[in-house]
């Protein structure tokens, strides 16, 4: 929704009776609504020139500005979209109540350090604000998403990303940025601000840009009061290392440095100043390396051709289907053909030495057809020799009772009176010759009688 469609206005809004974010909400008239593409938290709207930019994209707005001044005139200029922008006069600090706000006449320069608005002005005056803590906002956009939270609030950014230690992982924004710190809690540049990448690292920040102010995006020339961090989502803007909308990781961006801005390093000019830009992520932003500059690591092009195949995808050469299972029995078919191919090779080799130290050949049967062959054989044997000695039993005819000796049949040949089970054996060749044999010994001079 944008000024011609604002979204409903929300429930009535519910906080501690007394605090400073109530009683600000209340002055402000606050009537906050969820836009369909989320909420933009700005602190230190300043003018208002991102403000405007967040509402032409069809984002609800919270705005936080110390400056009692610029806040007015922000109110009066959205009043009639309330549900799309709401912007509160309060400060920020570490705890709770009113501090000392130094006004200048410039208003931009205005600032809760005294140093630096006297600075710019020698005859800013104090002037006391409600002060809250950032964390403190997220009661506002309860139900709201949250989609950037921009933090510009003079030498005061830390307040914000430290603070959102204290909000629920679910709850954070996807997106946000800070501007540097120069002197804040006595640290001169870059301490600070490379501690604070650390610490949105921690909370899953792990992706970051460096956004020079004084850089047109896409131009090499430097123009002086230009703002390439404003008008522009964070993924839009360019990175002032690399020159390109690509993320880096955070450990990519502090191992570079940060550069000296004030002294136009690196190839900007005196007097510039960086903004820090994060993105919650898993530290997959890319290293600016040969490799992950064409688009995606070298382990993601390793492991591509593997993922193709067991998806079944077609590629060229290949049928579709070119499963796993059927992969493996490829495999294994491969590994039968190298044992043959294996065997064959060692055929003749084993041939000669077994002529040399077998001649009857009788080693050579160590193939497994080979043995079962010489087992059928083998048993085939036994039971003809029980069969031939079970058949000479049953072919003797009993001894007489008178003269005690053995004879055969009247006038009949050796055999004739076998049992069935000779009979049954009668047909087999190797058998009748046994059989032949055996009587023809008993038929031998000195054997009758």
């Amino acid at each position: 929704g944008g000024p011609c469609c604002p979204p409903p206005p929300p429930p009535p809004l519910v906080l501690p009776q007394g605090s400073g974010v109530w009683r600000a909400a209340k002055d402000a008239g606050f009537a906050l609504g969820a836009c369909p593409n989320g909420t933009v938290l700005d602190i230190g709207v300043n003018d208002g020139s991102d403000l405007d930019f967040f509402v032409q994209r069809g984002y609800c707005v919270l705005g936080v500005e110390a400056n009692v001044a610029l806040a007015n005139k922000l109110q009066k200029r959205y009043r009639h979209i309330p549900s799309q922008v709401a912007v509160l006069n309060v400060g920020l600090d570490e705890v709770p109540g009113e501090m000392t706000f130094w006004m200048t006449r410039s208003l931009v320069h205005s600032s809760f350090e005294r140093q630096k608005a006297l600075t710019h002005d020698k005859m800013a005056k104090p002037q006391n604000v409600t002060v809250v803590r950032c964390e403190d906002l997220w009661s506002l956009i309860q139900g709201h998403r949250l989609v950037y939270l921009r933090v510009d609030i003079e030498e005061r950014h830390f307040l914000c990303v430290e603070g959102l230690a204290r909000i629920p992982r679910r709850l954070l924004p996807p997106y946000m940025s800070w501007e540097m710190h120069e002197f804040a809690r006595s640290a001169p540049f870059p301490v600070l601000d490379a501690f604070l990448l650390t610490v949105g690292q921690r909370l899953g920040y792990g992706e970051a840009k460096v956004v020079s102010n004084l850089m047109q995006a896409g131009k090499g020339a430097g123009v002086a009061g230009g703002r390439s961090s404003g008008g522009q989502m964070p993924d839009e803007l360019r990175d002032v290392f690399t020159n390109n909308e690509r993320w880096r990781t955070v450990p990519d961006v502090l191992k570079r440095g940060l550069g000296e801005p004030r002294k136009g390093m690196p190839g900007g000019h005196k007097g510039d100043w960086w903004d820090f830009h994060v993105r919650l992520g898993g530290g997959k932003g890319t290293a600016d390396t040969g490799r992950e500059a064409q688009g995606a690591s070298w382990k993601q092009k390793k492991q591509e051709p593997a993922r193709a195949k067991d998806a079944g995808l077609k590629r060229e050469g290949e049928e579709p289907g070119n499963t796993w299972g059927q992969r493996k029995e490829t495999k294994l078919q491969s590994g039968a053909r190298a044992v043959n191919w294996g065997q064959r090779q060692k055929a003749p080799r084993q041939q000669q030495q077994d002529r040399a130290t077998d001649p009857a050949g009788e080693k050579g049967r160590g193939s497994k057809a080979a043995k079962v062959e010489g087992g059928e054989k083998w048993n085939q044997q036994q039971q003809d020799r029980k069969g031939v000695r079970g058949g000479a039993r049953e072919a003797r005819v009993p001894a007489s009772s008178s003269g005690g000796k053995s004879t055969h049949a009247s006038g009949t040949r050796p055999g004739a009176g076998a049992s069935g089970r000779a009979r049954e054996h009668a047909g087999n060749p190797v058998v009748q010759e046994a059989m032949e044999r055996k009587h023809r010994g008993r038929e031998a001079p000195g054997r009758g009688g």
